[in-house]
This record gives structure tokens, sequence and C-alpha cells, in this order.
């Protein structure tokens, strides 16, 4: 049982006495991703994966995709509605430089922009 306690007292980087106080979080950036929000210093910020660049009046949504192994590669679109969405989600994930974060994100910002009350 005493090695159950030591392997994890090694894994784990912090002690609660040794958390930040909360006026202390309270000063790091505020990060989003699958678990609730969570206070984590970053060294850099992440690079942009995808961009909603506008709304046309007719309601599309203009998606730009961003290549991180070739910078300065844009693969933009136009969005329609849910379905289309669902149609370019697809297309996407075939592609081999579209990573799971493009996706996440991508999925992510047309849900907020189609129902932003979710």
């Amino acid at each position: 049982m005493s090695t159950h306690k030591s392997f994890f007292a090694k894994i784990l980087p912090f002690r609660r006495k040794e958390r930040p106080a909360p006026s202390e979080a309270a000063e790091l950036p505020m990060v989003v991703g699958l678990a609730p929000r969570m206070d984590i210093p970053r060294a850099s910020p992440r690079p942009v994966l995808v961009r909603i660049d506008g709304r046309t009046d007719d309601g599309r949504i203009g998606v730009s995709v961003f290549d991180l192994n070739h910078p300065g590669f844009v693969y933009d679109f136009w969005c329609e509605d849910a379905i289309d969405a669902l149609c370019w989600i697809r297309q996407l994930g075939q592609k081999s430089w579209v990573t799971r974060d493009h996706l996440y994100v991508l999925a992510m910002l047309i849900l907020h922009e189609l129902a932003p009350e979710r």
C-alpha cells in the first residue's frame, strides 16, 4: 500500500500546499478545452488553427483553416448550415495536415455561430 502512495507522490508535480494562492491564480490566463476551465500558465500563445471570417447577408459563415506545417497556407470555405458543417468536417478529416484539434475547434466555432445559446 505504501508503494502505491509513494508512486503517485513522485509523479504528481504539486502538493496542495504548493499550489498558487487564489490571488496569483487569477492572474494566469484562462484556457478552455475539453475539461472545465482551468488555470494553466502558458509560455507562448497557441497558434490559430481555425478562424471565423464573418457572415454573409444570406447567413453563410466564412471559415479559414490554417496548416501549421506550411505557414501561409489557408484552406477557406463558406458554411451554410449544420449539415454543410458536417460535410466540411468530413472532408477536412481526410486531409493529412488536419489534426483532431483542427476539427474540434472548427466544430466548436460552428456550433457557437449556429447556436450561440448552447
